[in-house]
């Protein structure tokens, strides 16, 4: 896959993700789930604002090599709004419309991770480093995701 291909691919992706973040986010009504949501959300759309940057320099001056993408979500925190959410959980906060907009999340989530792992084995070595580090990032919010959804089946 050119560059072209995969900064335009990558853009979709990360606003579709970001997007399932936000739907699920309006239909959260417990404050720490829909927190951690909005999070997640401002993390995507970190993604989408860097990949699109990357797109501008890639055309206006040709340049393929691009930072590392950083993330702002940290670890830690993370745990504890994990932990907060599994003790401030009501019943009715496990509502199946948010579960499935979690569920549509973990599957957008999931397709963008593959997406970039497969582009890190086919990119050529300068833009590997950028799109492993994307496949990093992406997997942290899996886990997320996942630790969210298991919350609700306890």
């Amino acid at each position: 896959m050119e560059i072209k291909e995969a900064l335009e691919k990558a853009i979709a992706y990360e606003q579709e993700v970001r997007d399932a973040y936000k739907e699920a986010m309006k239909l959260a009504e417990n404050p720490e789930i829909k927190a951690l949501l909005s999070q997640l959300a401002v993390e995507e759309h970190g993604h989408v604002l860097y990949l699109e940057e990357a797109q501008k320099l890639w055309q206006e001056t040709g340049e393929e090599k691009f930072p590392e993408p950083e993330s702002a979500l940290d670890r830690e925190a993370i745990e504890t709004s994990l932990i907060a959410i599994r003790g401030s959980l009501l019943a009715a906060d496990k509502n199946i419309d948010l579960m499935s907009a979690l569920f549509r999340a973990l599957n957008v989530e999931e397709e963008t991770y593959l997406f970039y792992k497969k582009l890190a084995e086919e990119l050529s070595p300068e833009h590997k480093k950028a799109f492993d580090r994307f496949v990093r990032i992406e997997n942290k919010h899996l886990v997320t995701v996942r630790s969210i959804i298991d919350a609700f089946s306890k």
